[in-house]
C-alpha cells in the first residue's frame, strides 16, 4: 500500500470514529453541566445551577434545534428562575420552549400543552393577563381532548385559569371553572 492510499486509510478510519463517536456521545459536556445543574437546583443552590444550566445550554445549542436536551436545558433555565420568583427572566426560556414544542412537536402535543400552561402560569404571576389567558385555553383544549376533562393536569390547568379570572375581575367565570374542578365530571 503507498503512502497516500495509508494517509487516506488513516483519515477514513479516524473520520469514521469520530462519526460514531456524535452519534453514540454526542453530548461532550452537557450531560455534565447539565447534572451538576439538577444537583445545584434541588439543593437550592441557584446560582451555581443558572451557572450550570447556563454552560449545558451552550453545549446544547450546538445539537439540532429539534434535540430533546435543548428543550431541557431551557425549561431548567426558566424553572431555576421561576424557583427564584424572577419571572421576568424566565419568560424568554418559556417562549422557546413553547416555539420549539410547536414546531418540533405540532400544536397539538401533550408536551405543548405543558409549555402553553408554564408560560400562562409566568404571564399570570407577572400580571400579563391578557397574554396568559389565551394560552391557559390552548393548554386546557390540548389536555382535555387527549387526557380527559378530570385528569389532574386538567384540574391544574384549571385551578391556574380560575385564579387569572378572578385578578381581572370575572369572578362568576372563575367560580364555575372551579366548580367543574371540584366536582366529579359525568359522562354522558
Amino acid at each position: 500500500m503507498n503512502k497516500t492510499r495509508t494517509i487516506a486509510l488513516i483519515v477514513a478510519v479516524v473520520g469514521s470514529l469520530l462519526y460514531l463517536k456524535t452519534i453514540f456521545l454526542p453530548d461532550g459536556n452537557w450531560g455534565k453541566y447539565h447534572d451538576s445543574g439538577w444537583a445545584a437546583f434541588k439543593g437550592k443552590n441557584y446560582v451555581e445551577a443558572e451557572k450550570q444550566f447556563f454552560d449545558a445550554l451552550k453545549e446544547a445549542e450546538r445539537f439540532s434545534n429539534d434535540d430533546p436536551r435543548l428543550r431541557l436545558t431551557l425549561n431548567n433555565l426558566a424553572e431555576t428562575y421561576r424557583d427564584q420568583a424572577k419571572y421576568s427572566e424566565a419568560e424568554p426560556f418559556y417562549r422557546r420552549v413553547l416555539e420549539r414544542d410547536e414546531r418540533v412537536l405540532g400544536p397539538e402535543h401533550p408536551n405543548v400543552a405543558a409549555s402553553l400552561n408554564n408560560l400562562a402560569n409566568n404571564y399570570r404571576v407577572l400580571g400579563k393577563y391578557a397574554e396568559a389567558e389565551p394560552l391557559y385555553q390552548r393548554a386546557l383544549a390540548i389536555w382535555v381532548k387527549i387526557l380527559g376533562p378530570e385528569h389532574p393536569l386538567v384540574v391544574h390547568i384549571q385551578v391556574g385559569y380560575a385564579e387569572l379570572l378572578r385578578k381581572t375581575g370575572r369572578v362568576a367565570e372563575a367560580e364555575k371553572l372551579e366548580s367543574r374542578v371540584s366536582t366529579p365530571q359525568t359522562n354522558p
